[in-house]
């Protein structure tokens, strides 16, 4: 958090992320289910507290 480690490990072959895998976190602006968007509108952020990886 705020460029700050929370947890580290070595991967090698017991580990299951051999490869390379990518987190997307979208916000979609606009459409019906979210209302109107300002005309004004500039920018804005996106806070995540956290991500769950479950592997089944």
């Amino acid at each position: 958090m705020d460029g700050v480690p929370h947890l580290e490990f070595d991967n090698n072959d017991s580990t299951p992320f051999q490869e390379d895998f990518f987190i997307i976190l979208n916000v979609a602006m606009g459409g019906t289910l979210g209302g109107n968007i300002a005309d004004d509108f500039q920018e804005s952020s996106m806070e995540v507290d956290y991500v769950k990886v479950f592997q089944e």
